[in-house]
């Protein structure tokens, strides 16, 4: 098993991080971390644990994001699973062994899927002592997901993969804030079981500086995802295409309107040009969202 975390100026958090994965229960795993051309005392920090725990391995790499380094982690894993984690953030001392049960329970399964908690930085997580673990098989996770609306979380760090979920997927290196998102619909669309629990085996760090507080680029990042998923839904039929169609139209409704509901001067130009580009290259259907949502993306691509 590999566990991969990208790390990129967090020595605040670090440690804490790197000792709730060494306290894991499952013992037999490796740590991946990939320092992303850290300024901080974070590439020493990296160093010293991977000196005294064999279990760690370390690469420096260049500045390229978070995705990038999931990347470069995922080439460097030498395990027949894959879990990731945040590098402000903390598993349950028995994360591990949880997702991994999941698997035990459901053979065929690909992904096994976690809960999480969400805690204040300076405060501890208040990881829920029920030993209740009741599991769920979803055999077409798609389907189960957007169909019939069965909770199945998108993050990436809830998950534990079998390998050959990375067999053809990669991280797309041009988005930061919604990768989760793109990584989630490719995984959903190889049609292969998820196992879920509820069981909180995560607990995600509230702080302002997080990666996924931070808003969509709407220069780069909108319309980037909003063409990727425009291509799965290309790759797709009947009711996949339909939902892959509608939530790259509600991307760019959410994200560029709902978002931006006071814009600037300056926004408001780039909004429109967003809008106008995407709309001539039909990366997205106006048709799958509401009328007066069209309506709303129409007003501004004719003012």
């Amino acid at each position: 098993m590999s566990v991969i975390i990208p790390v990129y100026n967090s020595e605040k958090y670090l440690t804490a991080a790197l000792d709730s994965v060494l306290a894991q229960s499952f013992r037999n795993f490796e740590v991946v971390c990939v320092d992303d051309g850290s300024t901080d005392s974070s590439p020493a920090i990296l160093d010293a644990y991977a000196a005294k725990d064999a279990r760690i391995r370390v690469i420096h790499r260049k500045n390229g994001g978070g995705s990038a380094s999931r990347n470069t982690g995922l080439n460097a894993a030498k395990g027949r699973y894959i879990a990731f984690m945040d590098n402000d953030d903390l598993y349950h001392p028995d994360c591990l062994k949880i997702l991994q049960s999941g698997f035990l329970k459901y053979p065929k399964a690909w992904v096994s899927v976690g809960g999480f908690v969400c805690f204040d930085d300076g405060k501890d997580p208040n990881f829920s002592r029920s030993n209740f673990r009741f599991w769920h098989c979803y055999a077409k996770p798609f389907w189960a997901k957007y169909v019939f609306k069965r909770h199945i979380p998108m993050f990436m760090w809830l998950k534990l993969y079998r390998r050959e979920c990375f067999a053809d997927i990669r991280f797309d290196e041009k988005l930061s804030s919604s990768n989760d998102s793109l990584l989630f619909l490719e995984m959903l669309l190889l049609d292969k079981p998820f196992a879920c629990t509820h069981f909180p085996v995560y607990a995600y760090r509230m702080h302002p500086d997080q990666q996924s507080r931070k808003v969509f680029d709407e220069k780069t990042e909108v319309p980037h995802f909003v063409r990727a998923v425009s291509r799965l839904a290309q790759k797709s039929g009947g009711i996949k295409r339909f939902v892959l169609e509608r939530i790259a139209a509600k991307a760019v409704h959410t994200e560029l309107l709902k978002r931006l509901n006071n814009p600037t001067e300056e926004q408001r130009r780039l909004r429109k040009r967003i809008l106008t580009e995407l709309l001539a290259e039909k990366a997205f259907d106006l048709s799958r969202l509401s009328r007066r949502r069209r309506q709303e993306i129409l007003k501004i691509v004719a003012e």
